[in-house]
């Protein structure tokens, strides 16, 4: 039970203060080690490695689902349904947007991006699922493939983000 402090307010960290309480005792070799080492701490987590299997996988996890992190992930979702409403533009070097496939599953997407908000833990995996969809070629929001591929990934994302 939390002991109380005289004007009231409970003397318990909550478990935000508890994350930034960890993430200052951290040295700052673990730091650069799972700098140095991120892409393929990103894989393993990806993979379904469990984070707290390593001091590097813990902190990398801790990075990927932070609100920081997640705030940005969903504001790529939200601009990539915003720029599959518009005309492409004729001279471009970004990859082409997948519209139709990025419209037809604009519900998964603004749900997964609502999961990226909501408050809560999230899991590394899921978080790691949604970057690669933004970020690489071959994502299925940028390479055409059969039709559903998005939403199957879209939903993918979604199982493996939110525990349930």
């Amino acid at each position: 039970m939390p002991r109380d402090d005289p004007w009231g307010m409970s003397a318990s960290l909550t478990h935000e203060q508890k994350a930034i309480g960890e993430r200052r005792r951290r040295s700052p070799w673990l730091r650069v080690r799972a700098w140095l080492h991120r892409r393929s701490l990103k894989r393993a987590l990806a993979a379904g490695a469990e984070p707290g299997s390593s001091p590097e996988l813990a902190h990398r996890a801790e990075q990927l689902t932070s609100l920081r992190c997640r705030r940005a992930l969903a504001a790529g979702l939200h601009g990539t349904l915003r720029d599959a409403l518009k005309a492409p533009a004729p001279f471009t070097a970004a990859v082409p947007l997948q519209r139709r496939e990025v419209l037809n599953a604009r519900d998964d997407i603004e749900e997964l991006a609502q999961d990226l908000l909501a408050p809560g833990d999230v899991q590394a995996r899921g978080v790691v699922l949604v970057q690669d969809l933004l970020t690489q070629g071959s994502s299925p929001l940028f390479t055409a493939g059969p039709e559903g591929q998005l939403d199957r990934a879209v939903r993918q994302a979604r199982a493996a983000l939110v525990l349930r």
